[in-house]
């Protein structure tokens, strides 16, 4: 196949899986939510204007691909109704218009046909034999050895800009072994395959069946699940993308050594370029682990050409394969000597190392499949299920209970972390007007999230309690009960109305809308708090009520402005680029306080800084947050100040646990309402007078937001149990008074037992609280 037909083909391939890529994140709840309309990744959004009119590119690949190939008749037909196709998805594109419904299953099937049919047809006719055998035992031997030191190479490049030598240790060789054995598998593999097919045609039809099953594999355990996109609907999808990518990756026939030497080389310089690029919006390693596997498939392919043209010498088998297996013996030895934290802590900075872990997962939850498939069940639930929303009450009647309420202004700034406030950590210097509101303020030095992301951690919020795991109940009203809180009071609402608003506020509701004609994800705290400011001047008498969710720091916002500090500033071992932009929020939210000062509305007012959930920055290479739960995450920071006149008519115990979800019943209360919680699954005020109990239930469930990723926040926020059946593992954390104190700890195997029958028990009561009747039906519609 000649260089052209390939990047023909190519171009079908990339436009159909873009187009089957979109209609799978359409079909999933959140991320068609979180993802598509908030536009988290602004590409996304491009690609569903364009995908129509870049079907006519995807038809001339098409015509380039399949010229000398086939008949004039054929390309002819092909060219009318590609072309027909081409025009009616230019006029009337649907990309825009998929949702979480059946029909957008049937698009992403359509999406996919272009590529199959071209290879169907390309498979015909093959390029003439090259006149050196890369099928030979001692070339697929050979290449398999090339393209693991290349491989390897890459991904200790990639390692050396994230880890200094000097603490690298033995790993490199760990991960050079692991890298032969690998490749040295996939050569025995194929030689087998070589020596049983004899046959051209049944051997081509066993490695696609073998790549298609390895494709689809992939696709689903690493991709999907990672979604929460499970069942057989999501099955049927992954089989779809393993038979279009087995049947459409290219099938390099390159003769000219020094090209395939120079192609080899590219792949391994674009694996060093683009990986740290990939790692700053990545999904939980899952982009750099992907692209790793391309890196192999690529760097396997080019090598063989390589390997057929050099001299075949009887020793290159057996020398190979006892390379590997010494190899495979080192790494044994290192594995049983090297820390396991340290293994760890060199597959965060080496995917490769990393992507060769996941290919053979080890289970060291201690819990069996069924709890894992029941954590699924409860993750994720379907949109057509029906579930009747509850009923949040948190007083017995809504009549106002003071004459004149004060203001509140809630201000959850995503995926603000704790550590990066003076409030909470001494070394930081960068945000003076936060540390003097703090001065004045209830500072909760161990206050969490109930959900990992904003996905469900917003809605936690006004809800002051856990829901199902659904995006989102309908109606939402009953379940509002600050919205409820606020309407009963008569405020004045002011607030950001981004994505998530529209789906858990009554539209009926009268506001202002802070950031009308703003991308979600261009939520800034100091354009939101200039119109808040200059519309407070112009208030009606009525107290307000205010809550914006900027986007200052979130991981999106940091990649998208190029993961630079906004300013020269030395931040010490602080991630410079978000504690930048911390920086500029502080000063703004300062200037905010003056003016509320200015208005003689400070001392009047309830005024809440929090965050709907952390970020990863690092932790064990870890960065933003997708469905994980770790302690970087979960931890927030959450500062109350009271109105003047309320101070010390309240108490308050600051380091005891707090969540999120404690700051609506924490309203009610200081408005004056009597309030009553089942704390297993609702918030609880977080201050009281003198004598009232604030106790709640030693252990707390948390959760992801995006997949079957629960926690157990227990020993008063100081232990962290994470249970994890996207990668089906557990971890234990002791967690100290900051996450520079927090360490990982092996569970001992009563702990595994007693967190797991919590997190069971909890959901079981969870979902009975809402009549939902087990099972759930599968987690297949998304």
């Amino acid at each position: 196949m000649t260089a052209l037909r390939i990047a023909g083909a190519v171009l079908v391939l990339v436009w159909s899986l873009a187009g089957a890529g979109y209609a799978v994140m359409a079909y999933t709840p959140f991320t068609k939510i979180q993802f598509l309309d908030s536009h988290v990744i602004p590409a996304t959004a491009t690609l569903a204007r364009w995908h129509g009119a870049l079907a006519w590119m995807a038809l001339g690949g098409a015509l380039l691909a399949l010229s000398s190939r086939v008949s004039r008749l054929t390309l002819g037909i092909t060219g009318v109704a590609g072309a027909a196709a081409a025009a009616a998805l230019t006029l009337w594109p649907v990309l825009p218009g998929l949702d979480s419904e059946p029909r957008t299953l049937a698009w992403c099937a359509a999406f996919l046909v272009p590529s199959i049919a071209l290879s169907l047809a390309l498979l015909r006719n093959r390029d003439a034999p090259a006149a050196h055998d890369p099928d030979s035992p001692h070339a697929v031997a050979l290449a398999a050895l090339l393209a693991a030191i290349v491989c390897w190479a890459s991904g200790l490049a990639v390692a050396a800009q994230r880890m200094p030598l000097a603490d690298m240790g033995v790993r490199p060789g760990m991960a050079l072994a692991a890298h032969v054995v690998l490749f040295g598998a996939a050569a025995a593999v194929r030689i087998l395959i070589l020596s049983v097919c004899v046959n051209r045609t049944a051997r081509r039809l066993v490695m696609l069946v073998l790549g298609g099953a390895l494709t689809t594999a992939v696709a689903y355990a690493w991709v999907f699940r990672a979604i929460n996109f499970t069942g057989p609907d999501a099955l049927g999808v992954a089989s779809l993308l393993g038979l279009t990518l087995a049947l459409g990756w290219p099938r390099v026939g390159l003769r000219s050594v020094p090209v395939a030497m120079l192609l080899l080389l590219a792949v391994g310089a674009a694996t060093v370029a683009l990986q740290p690029i990939i790692a700053s919006l990545d999904w939980n390693f899952l982009g750099q682990r992907i692209a790793m596997i391309l890196a192999w498939a690529a760097a396997f392919a080019l090598s063989r050409p390589i390997a057929a043209r050099l001299s075949a010498r009887a020793w290159i088998v057996p020398a190979v394969f006892m390379l590997a297996l010494a190899l495979t013996g080192t790494l044994r030895v290192a594995q049983a000597r090297v820390d396991p934290s340290r293994v760890a802590a060199w597959a965060a900075v080496d995917p490769a190392f990393a992507a060769i872990g996941d290919l053979a997962p080890q289970q060291r939850s201690g819990a069996d499949a069924a709890l894992f498939t029941f954590l699924q069940e409860h993750t994720g639930l379907p949109r057509a299920s029906v579930i009747a929303p509850y009923d949040v009450t948190f007083t017995a009647s809504l009549t106002p209970r003071l004459a004149s309420p004060p203001n509140v202004f809630i201000f959850v700034v995503d995926s603000l972390r704790q550590d990066y406030l003076g409030a909470y950590d001494s070394s930081v210097t960068f945000t003076p007007s936060l540390d003097r509101f703090a001065a004045d303020s209830l500072v909760f030095t161990r206050a969490f999230t109930r959900y990992g992301a904003t996905g469900l951690a917003q809605p936690s919020l006004w809800v002051g309690g856990i829901m199902p795991h659904k995006q989102y109940i309908q109606p939402f009203a009953p379940m509002n009960a600050l919205e409820k809180l606020v309407r009963a009071n008569a405020y004045d609402v002011r607030l950001s109305y981004d994505i998530i608003s529209h789906q858990i506020l009554m539209p009926s509701t009268p506001r202002v809308d802070l950031d009308a004609g703003v991308q979600n994800m261009d939520y800034r705290l100091c354009a939101t708090l200039a119109k808040l400011t200059a519309g407070l001047a112009e208030r009606n008498g009525r107290p307000v009520f205010a809550y914006s969710m900027p986007q200052d720091v979130h991981v999106s916002t940091l990649a998208r402005e190029g993961n630079t500090a906004i300013d020269g500033e030395d931040y010490g071992d602080k991630f410079a680029p978000y504690a930048s932009r911390v920086r500029r929020l502080d000063a703004c939210f300062g200037t905010f306080v003056e003016s509320l000062r200015a208005m003689d509305l400070y001392n009047e007012s309830i005024i809440i800084v929090t965050a709907d959930h952390g970020d990863s920055l690092g932790e064990g290479g870890r960065w933003g947050h997708a469905y994980t739960v770790f302690p970087e995450i979960l931890r927030v920071p959450l500062l109350i100040k009271l109105p003047w006149s309320m101070q010390g008519l309240w108490e308050s115990r600051v380091n005891d646990v707090a969540f999120t979800t404690d700051v609506t019943p924490t309203l009610y209360r200081l408005l004056g309402y009597d309030v009553r919680s089942d704390d297993r699954f609702f918030g609880v005020p977080l201050v009281g007078k003198a004598g009232e109990s604030r106790a709640r239930s030693p252990r707390q469930l948390a959760a992801s937001s995006y997949g079957p990723v629960y926690a157990v926040i227990d020993d008063n926020g100081r232990s962290l149990y994470i249970l994890d059946a996207v990668n089906y593992r557990d971890h234990l954390f002791r967690l100290g008074a900051s996450a520079s104190g927090d360490r990982e700890v092996a569970p001992s195997p009563t702990e595994q037992a007693e967190y797991q029958a919590f997190i069971r028990t909890r959901l079981d009561e969870l979902h009975a609280l809402y009549g939902i009747t087990p099972p759930v039906g599968p987690p297949a519609v998304r």
